[in-house]
């Protein structure tokens, strides 16, 4: 399992973040997602032979956001 964190573009309110968790967990092969509103970030934990980091965009994406991985 890889853990990535991600710059998330567009975050204004407890409803982005319910969406954006809601999209990334009901995606298979994500285990854990936890949106920070206040940095504006999603730490996301999941396995890499299921779904990649261009997927885990693509998701945050696909309902309206910006996202780009962040350099640990």
């Amino acid at each position: 399992m890889k853990s990535i964190k991600l710059k998330i573009f567009g975050l204004h309110c407890p409803g982005c973040v319910t969406g954006i968790k809601e999209a990334l967990l009901s995606t298979q092969g994500i285990s854990k997602a936890e949106i920070d509103i206040i940095n504006d970030t999603a730490t996301v934990e999941y396995f890499e032979h299921k779904v990649t980091v261009d997927k885990l965009i693509s998701i945050v994406e696909n309902i309206g956001f910006e996202a780009e991985p962040l350099l640990n």
